[in-house]
């Protein structure tokens, strides 16, 4: 069970937000452990498990500290645990290996943030969504503090990170007062898109977390497992609104959650109850419940898309209330907490999950064959040849073609998993298609792709997936072609549903 408890808290540690230090702490102590070969187990034991701890996990982004908000700010060390969370990204492409004594870790997913930024008097309060690529190599020291009863295990940079955020949906530009209403009429007419700017804002932060390195703490005392996206002192452990108990916590944090927003926390495997334990600190009262971890990330590619997804909620309710307690059971399934602004202000709070019974080991489960299945596909990447197979350019002029990629199942029902997008060769959308689809040994999917364009719409090709691939092969590369010619590939992540 220890083997993967640095991966179990990278999970942990992204839930809670910090911001960046006005001064690096000292760098963790390189000789913290004499043994080498300790060390190298360390890091081939998390590069195995690195990415099966993190695939799917909703982390946190960070706050800002430049805003009227009520959250504390300007937060460094150990401190920085107590900041409040804006927004989250599901993490849902990762891939992690071993590279010259350093752990290389590359992952990617969809998100949101809150973004409160103004420039003069023309500025953006809204929810932003994005997708975001991080790849980063670090190296593994471990200590332990005998007085403080704690573990540590530093994973610090040996190479400049590399980082990409891309924004979604409509940015709207709000302008204060009479030269406010002028500033924005100039920039919607010069057709001015702030989008990549300040969809980058929220995920820089966390980006400049990363570039500090990371601590993983284990409280031998308290059995608590935590980590902080910042180099900590041998012996200290992050600081969380609710102090360490008798019950290791699974999620411990603040946040603030705006109007027309949520915060996914999770998932989490299921368990027979929790009690979830809350203080509301200000604005609206505060909105809760738990689904099923499919139906969240379903809501977020909706919300990602401009929709507006409806979430059945189980143990549902509100609190505005100082301290606030509630045992509730979760479904049978991965879930999240889902929480949210009850009223037209946002909601600040703090919240800590425990579990209320321990879980029973079923045993491994029996494997079989199936011949059918029911399937989540979801668009990690596509890229495109620069012509098409008769070398003519995709659009008139030698324009970049506008792709849309397209799923058919083999009754006939066709899902739109990735729409338009303008002059694009690649690109790495990271969408989940809106429903899951049935793929068995006679009827395989087809997954292809459509250049929209005004006068007509031209295709791109088609590739095919298997049953065997959905069993097999969770993360798979198809070529799509044109009249059996390779006219480009698409990179999937395929889930069972069942």
């Amino acid at each position: 069970m220890r083997s993967s408890l640095f991966v179990a808290c990278l999970v942990v540690a992204c839930g809670a937000a910090q911001t960046p230090t006005a001064r690096p702490p000292d760098p963790p102590p390189r000789l913290a452990l004499g043994d080498v070969n300790v060390r190298r187990l360390v890091l081939e034991m998390a590069e195995k498990k690195a990415c099966s701890q993190l695939d799917g996990k909703w982390l946190a982004l960070p706050g800002q500290d430049d805003t009227p908000s009520g959250c504390p700010k300007n937060l460094t060390g150990a401190d920085a645990g107590l900041a409040c969370s804006w927004g989250r990204l599901q993490i849902r492409d990762c891939r992690s290996s071993i590279q010259d004594g350093a752990l290389s870790l590359a992952f990617g997913g969809v998100g949101w943030t809150w973004v409160d930024q103004k420039s003069g008097a023309v500025g953006v309060r809204q929810y932003v969504y994005l997708t975001a690529t991080v790849e980063m190599h670090g190296a593994f020291d471990i200590g332990y503090d005998p007085t403080a009863k704690v573990a540590s295990v530093w994973l610090t940079p040996t190479e400049p990170l590399k980082a990409r955020v891309n924004a979604l949906g409509v940015i709207k530009l709000v302008g204060d007062g009479f030269l406010g209403t002028l500033e924005k009429a100039a920039a919607t007419a010069l057709g001015v898109d702030p989008k990549h700017q300040f969809a980058m804002q929220g995920a820089q932060m966390f980006e400049e977390k990363l570039r500090k390195g990371m601590t993983m703490t284990f409280d031998t005392a308290s059995q608590q497992v935590d980590l902080m996206l910042s180099p900590l002192p041998n012996g200290i452990v992050p600081k969380r609104p609710f102090p360490n108990g008798a019950v290791p916590w699974i999620v411990n944090e603040r946040q603030e959650v705006f109007p027309g927003g949520v915060q996914f926390s999770g998932p989490y495997d299921p368990l027979p109850a929790v009690q979830l334990d809350a203080k509301w600190e200000g604005g609206s009262p505060v909105s809760y419940g738990v689904v099923c971890a499919v139906d969240a990330t379903s809501a977020a590619d909706a919300l990602a898309r401009g929709g507006t997804p409806a979430l059945v909620l189980q143990g549902r309710g509100q609190f505005s209330d100082p301290n606030f307690t509630k045992l509730f059971a979760p479904p049978a399934c991965p879930w999240v907490l889902v929480t949210s602004s009850a009223g037209a202000d946002s909601s600040r709070f703090i919240l800590q999950m425990t579990p209320a019974q321990a879980g029973a080991d079923a045993g491994a489960p029996i494997v079989t064959t199936p011949q059918s299945a029911t399937a989540w596909v979801t668009v990690m990447s596509f890229d495109f040849e620069s012509r098409k197979p008769d070398g003519k350019p995709w659009d008139f002029g030698g324009g970049a073609p506008d792709p849309q990629i397209w799923l058919k199942a083999g009754n006939g029902t066709k899902l739109v998993i990735v729409p338009k997008m303008q002059d694009t060769f690649r690109a790495s959308p990271m969408l989940r298609a809106p429903a899951a689809v049935e793929v068995s040994v006679s009827s395989p999917l087809v997954i292809g792709a459509t250049d929209i364009d005004e006068l007509s719409d031209d295709p791109m090709g088609e590739a095919t997936i298997t049953i065997d691939d959905v069993i097999a092969h969770p993360t798979t590369e198809v070529e799509f072609k044109l009249k059996g010619t390779r006219t480009g590939t698409v990179r999937l992540k395929l889930e069972r549903a069942n």
